[in-house]
């Protein structure tokens, strides 16, 4: 007898396909869960998310090559002078790996080296089994990841071992060891139904695990008691066993395991497995799941009493039936908007947001977790209640004095003011150093020395390269180079004949990089804007010459990305505010980015 049950055998694998051919009708008629629709739902945003990153401009040039594993089912069988080994090429979600190449090395004593042994495909329509130079031989998987090769002349009890790698590194290598035996009986095992997320939720998992004997027991025959292992394993580390049981041969097995046996939540490979007997020869069973668990938020401390619009700060914290949750954020939204997000480090995340008063009172603030795995997955939202301190005295105080001072102006305005003598207007200090300040003029031997600083702050600019550069055909014509020291300063030597063209430029990591013609030789300051004030200013022009924007008081990259009409525009303000108050650095890739999104005016400012 045999139970249908069965949806992915791992024994014989040249009866496997017919099995999963039967149950899959069985399987299409069947509802998915909720839990696997949020699951597939999850998996499918996130693989649309790759896709559209694939697709950025700014990703273009970042490879990305995604591998699997490859499962050697594989078994070897002795026969009258003879060894049969059957293997069959699963991937991680089962499925066959076909026209693949296998590596069958024979494996003997000393004594038995001087013997000689072919080898042969076990099916006629097969591609031949080609020899290696190693003694081994390469065969290929059917369209069901099968292969069978029939060596002859090798000594009874023959072990050998099974290697796979792929040249194209699409899955890893994988490797088999198996021992001819003269076992009767094969066996099929199976997780039955298989899982694919276990929810750490649940006090107890529930797996069930069926076999079937190849070929079919006869009328009569004894029914042998298998001993099945069940073991995990993560990416990376040691199979730890889970339990033991005892199943008849075509029969089932269930395992009640406790979820904390699992450990954290993550991507797990289950796998049941049979060691072989004298009769039935060694089987494996293996699933890959997601162990699951609910972020559950709280707050980590009590939130004190403040002005909202002044900043409120709120520390949340992230628990799971697993311990404290890793990794993720946290999202604070009213009323349908985002106020802000913070990363969660350790179980906590500390957020600061600023929202109206009159909103706090109105609605509470709602915390939601977002992950960054598919298995933290958000449990209900966290609703806070903002306490909000009482109207200060003081404030009405500043509002009688601003009333009395602009009183005061007005009255002061009335009278018309004493003509004064004014000597020369005083010069306004400039806000930005000018790019090239020559200090001292030298002479042409003397070359050209200084200091690399920030235009606006001052601070040296250490790394800096500075180049003299003369106009050639091929884009090059550097003469001299030279790199600040940490305290900015630079040297380059004298150059005789630079003639007219030449240019000094100036780059660093994370300044605009500076080009102008060549000053005479002597002392010079070279100043640097940063790309953050260069992105903002590029900013700054175009809304003053935009028609939608001109007429208003230098409007800041977040509110044209929330008020922008043009959809363009909006996301060209977005990712200049991320750019210049990012916490990331600046690079030049990244501003260039940024500037090749910048939009057409709508229309001329009037």
């Amino acid at each position: 007898m045999y139970d249908g049950r069965v949806m992915t055998p791992t024994g014989g694998p040249n009866r496997r396909s017919m099995v999963e051919l039967e149950l899959k009708a069985k399987l299409g008629r069947r509802k998915a869960s909720p839990t696997a629709l949020r699951f597939r739902a999850w998996c499918a945003a996130l693989s649309h998310f790759s896709c559209l990153l694939l697709a950025s401009p700014v990703w273009a040039d970042a490879p990305l090559r995604i591998t699997g594993s490859v499962t050697i089912d594989a078994s070897a069988s002795l026969q009258q002078g003879s060894s049969e080994v059957q293997a069959r090429l699963l991937d991680d979600a089962g499925h066959a790996v076909t026209g693949a190449e296998l590596r069958i090395k024979p494996t003997v004593s000393v004594s038995a080296t001087t013997q000689t042994w072919t080898a042969r495909d076990c099916r006629g329509h097969a591609p031949d089994v080609s020899a290696i130079a190693d003694g081994a031989y390469v065969a290929h998987s059917d369209a069901s990841g099968a292969l069978c090769v029939h060596f002859d002349g090798l000594p009874d009890h023959a072990e050998f071992d099974l290697s796979f790698g792929d040249p194209n590194g699409l899955y890893a290598p994988a490797e088999r060891h198996v021992i001819a035996d003269s076992a009767t009986h094969g066996v099929e095992m199976a997780f039955a139904p298989a899982p694919s997320v276990l929810s750490l939720e649940r006090e107890t998992q529930i797996l069930s695990l069926v076999t079937r004997p190849l070929p079919a027991l006869n009328n009569g025959e004894t029914v042998e008691r298998l001993g099945v292992s069940l073991a995990v394993k993560r990416d990376g580390g040691a199979a730890q066993k889970l339990a033991q049981s005892s199943v008849e041969l075509g029969s089932s097995a269930e395992f009640r395991i406790p979820s904390r046996a699992f450990g954290a939540p993550g991507a797990l490979e289950l796998s049941a497995d049979f060691p072989g007997s004298v009769s039935t020869r060694a089987a494996r069973a293996v699933a890959h799941v997601t162990c699951t668990a609910q972020a559950v938020l709280s707050l980590a401390e009590p939130i004190a009493a403040s002005h909202p619009e002044s900043g409120v700060r709120v520390r949340v914290r992230v628990d799971s039936v697993a311990g404290s949750v890793p990794s993720g954020s946290i999202e604070a939204r009213s009323g349908g908007v985002s106020l802000g997000s913070a990363r969660v480090t350790d179980g906590v995340a500390d957020l600061y947001v600023q929202l109206d008063e009159a909103l706090a009172k109105a609605r509470p603030l709602e915390l939601r977790y977002v992950a960054d795995t598919p298995w933290w997955l958000p449990a209900q939202p966290l609703a806070v209640e903002i306490p909000i301190l009482p109207p200060s005295p003081w404030r009405r105080i500043a509002w009688v004095a601003a009333v009395v001072a602009l009183s005061a102006w007005l009255l002061i305005g009335w009278q018309r003011p004493r003509r004064l003598e004014r000597n020369a207007p005083a010069l306004q200090r400039p806000a930005v150093r000018a790019p090239i300040d020559v200090i001292e003029v030298g002479d042409a031997t003397g070359g050209w020395h200084g200091r690399v600083l920030d235009a606006h702050d001052g601070t040296p600019i250490g790394g800096a390269t500075v180049l003299l550069r003369l106009p050639a055909f091929d884009g090059k014509g550097v003469l001299r180079t030279a790199q600040s020291a940490d305290d900015g300063s630079f040297m380059i030597e004298g150059v005789s004949g630079t003639g007219p063209g030449a240019v000094l430029e100036v780059r660093a990591a994370w300044h605009t990089s500076l080009a102008a013609p060549m000053p005479p030789p002597g002392s010079l300051v070279l100043s640097l804007v940063s790309r953050r004030r260069t992105l903002l200013g590029r900013f700054a022009a175009w809304t003053r010459g935009d028609a939608e924007w001109g007429q208003r008081h230098e409007p800041t990259p977040g509110e044209v990305a929330r008020r922008a009409a043009r959809a363009e525009v909006s996301t060209w303000a977005r990712a200049v505010d991320e750019a210049a108050f990012g916490p990331d650095p600046l690079s030049e890739a990244k501003e260039q980015g940024v500037v090749g999104r910048e939009p057409p005016h709508g229309g001329k400012a009037s």
